[in-house]
């Protein structure tokens, strides 16, 4: 049998980026996918290190007119991640109940493992801050990509602004996570 039944092209990409990610690297390129959600079939897989690891369970609050946060969601779903989408016209009643200062928000909110994910935020920057000891202990509220800067994941458009992922506080201390350069 071939590989080709198995695997299609953007499982390969997405898998070979889950091994950079997996590796610590910096930037990261984003494969395309087109659906939302977890693969629930049990077809061969060429990772076999992101089968030891569980899906991480995501709740996104989005604005049900915004194409990019759809984006954003895709590439969570790449690196295997299980996004539900919750569509909501109060998305600053979700970021003032989760404590978001107003210099962290961005155009989506959502939730993994308790802390709060702030916008285009690429997946290296979130298991970086999900792996590793919080920045400001059990004050972290989450991680933000403050704006929605070009590049990001989600922001894909042929044009890239340098962005930083940042850890903050409900105060609005902040530290930086991951460096983004282009």
């Amino acid at each position: 049998m071939m590989l080709s039944k198995y695997v299609n092209k953007q499982s390969l990409i997405g898998s070979a980026a889950a091994v950079v990610v997996l590796a610590g690297a910096s930037v990261l390129f984003y494969p395309a996918q087109r659906s939302i959600g977890a693969d629930t079939t049990k077809e061969m897989s060429i990772n076999a290190l992101s089968e030891q690891l569980p899906a991480r369970q995501v709740t996104m609050f989005s604005d049900p007119n915004c194409g990019c946060c759809g984006s954003w969601a895709e590439h969570l779903v790449a690196h295997g991640y299980e996004v539900t989408v919750t569509h909501t016209d109060a998305l600053n009643e979700v970021k003032d109940a989760h404590g978001i200062p107003h210099s962290m928000r961005s155009c989506h909110t959502a939730l993994i493992d308790g802390l709060v994910v702030e916008g285009h935020v690429p997946v290296t920057a979130i298991e970086k801050l999900l792996t590793n000891p919080m920045p400001f202990g059990e004050n972290t509220v989450g991680i933000s990509v403050p704006g929605m800067p070009l590049g990001s994941p989600g922001m894909e458009m042929g044009r890239y602004q340098d962005f930083d992922a940042v850890a903050f506080t409900v105060e609005g201390n902040t530290a930086v996570v991951g460096e983004y350069r282009f």
